[in-house]
């Protein structure tokens, strides 16, 4: 698996590639016994702890922090193996395309690749000549862009931060609502008697009267109606039956 010196000298950055794709053993190499069993264990490791993250996730207890843990390592290591292997796949295409970096290294892969001679421009895939000489307009269209590119974000993070208000929200109502039964059912343990029966259904009915004024106003506002009433008979009478709940 030995490179040539020729392959090393010609560029720091390929002469990494190189080593990296002889550490993988996927590099043109002479068949031989030592290569063979050091691709052969390189392979059996990498599936053996795959599959090993893969058990350890699957046999976990179905808890948030234990999967999260497990899937700290399990994800990298999956993602480090489906990587490997479509490398190992696509063999042929990787060695072709390293021999072609070696081929052009030295030279402007751009220009080369355009047949130009000139080597000390940029040819780039859009025409900026019209914003290039004229440096007013390189100025512009830059502030244009990086116009463009704060209100993009700040429209985005105004989403983000609506989003996370609104979850809050619903999630302090639940908490709300889970704490007035949680606190209900723990003044009483055993069942409930008739009084406090009584109790839960005068606030059940206040609270009904109280949906049916909401939506009594919904409508009187939609169809121009100005009369509304400040306060339903069944909502004044089952108001002081709340208060005696909430002291519970």
């Amino acid at each position: 698996m030995d490179l040539q010196h020729d392959e090393y000298s010609i560029n720091k950055y390929y002469t990494y590639n190189f080593r990296f794709l002889k550490l993988i053993g996927i590099w043109r190499y002479d068949v031989s016994p030592k290569q063979l069993i050091y691709i052969c264990a390189l392979n059996f490791m990498i599936t053996v702890g795959s599959l090993s993250q893969i058990y350890l996730l699957l046999a976990s207890e179905l808890k948030v922090v234990p999967i999260i843990k497990l899937m700290e390592t399990t994800l990298p290591s999956l993602c480090f193996a489906m990587c490997y292997y479509n490398i190992l796949v696509n063999t042929t295409t990787v060695r072709n395309s390293n021999i072609s970096f070696c081929i052009i290294s030295d030279k402007n892969v751009c220009y080369r690749s355009l047949n130009v001679a000139n080597e000390t421009k940029l040819v780039l895939p859009v025409c900026l000549d019209n914003i290039l000489k004229n440096q007013k307009n390189y100025y512009w269209a830059f502030f244009f862009e990086c116009a463009f590119i704060f209100i993009i974000g700040t429209i985005g993070i105004a989403h983000y931060s609506m989003f996370v208000l609104i979850v809050q929200h619903a999630c302090a109502l639940f908490n709300i609502v889970a704490s007035r039964i949680e606190d209900g059912f723990k003044s009483n343990p055993l069942n409930l008697n008739d009084a406090n029966h009584s109790i839960f259904a005068q606030e059940y009915e206040w609270l009904v009267d109280i949906i049916k004024l909401y939506d009594n106003a919904v409508e009187r506002a939609e169809s121009g109606g100005t009369a509304i009433p400040a306060q339903p008979p069944a909502e004044a009478e089952q108001a002081p039956a709340f208060r005696q709940v909430s002291k519970i």
